[in-house]
C-alpha cells in the first residue's frame, strides 16, 4: 500500500523525513547509516541540519540499489516512456526514502534492544523507552493515514444524473 502511495505521488521522500523527524531523533541514526559507507576522512560536522543528513543518507542508500530493482517495485518499466526524467527520479527517490526509513528504524530498534537488556540487568525502568514506538508499521500507518486525509485511496463513486 505504501508503494501504491508512492505511485500516486502522495508519499514522498520529504514526507518520510518529516514523519520520522516528528517521532524519532534522526541525527545519530543517519550518521551511522552514512558512516557505514564512508571513510573516516569524510566525517560530517556536528552542526549539519537533519535535512542535510537525510539527503546524504538518501544518496548513500540509493547507491546501494539497482535502478531496475526500484523500477520493478514501482512497475516503472511499463511507464518509462510516458514519464519525464524528473517524475521517474521523484518516484525512485520516494522508494529509496521508504527503505532508508526502514533502515533508520532498524538501527533505532537495535539501540532499544541494547537499552532494554541493560535495564533488565540493572533492574531499572524507563518510561520513555517503554512508550517508545520506533516501529516500521507505525511509520507506514502514519504515512498512509496522512495520504488518506488528502482523499487518496478513497473509493470513487460513479455519480450519474
Amino acid at each position: 500500500m505504501a508503494y501504491q502511495g508512492v505511485k500516486l505521488g502522495t508519499i514522498s521522500s520529504q514526507k518520510n523525513f518529516s514523519t520520522l523527524n516528528k517521532w524519532h531523533g534522526l541525527s545519530t541514526a543517519l550518521r551511522r547509516i552514512i558512516g557505514s559507507n564512508n571513510s573516516p576522512k569524510a566525517a560530517i560536522s556536528e552542526k549539519v541540519f537533519k535535512s542535510v543528513l537525510w539527503d546524504r543518507a538518501l544518496f548513500a542508500q540509493s547507491a546501494r540499489y539497482n535502478a531496475k530493482e526500484i523500477d520493478g517495485v514501482l512497475s516503472l518499466d511499463e511507464k518509462v516512456n510516458s514519464l519525464s526524467i524528473e517524475e521517474a527520479s521523484y518516484y525512485r527517490e520516494a522508494v529509496v526514502a521508504l527503505r532508508l526509513a526502514k533502515e533508520v528504524i532498524k538501527v533505532q530498534q537495535d539501540w532499544r534492544a541494547n537499552a532494554i537488556a541493560h535495564l533488565n540487568q540493572t533492574g531499572g525502568f524507563s518510561r520513555s523507552l517503554a512508550n517508545s514506538c520506533t516501529d516500521w508499521l507505525c511509520l507506514l500507518l502514519e504515512l498512509l493515514s496522512m495520504v488518506a486525509e488528502i482523499d487518496h485511496f478513497q473509493r470513487k463513486e460513479n455519480k450519474q444524473c
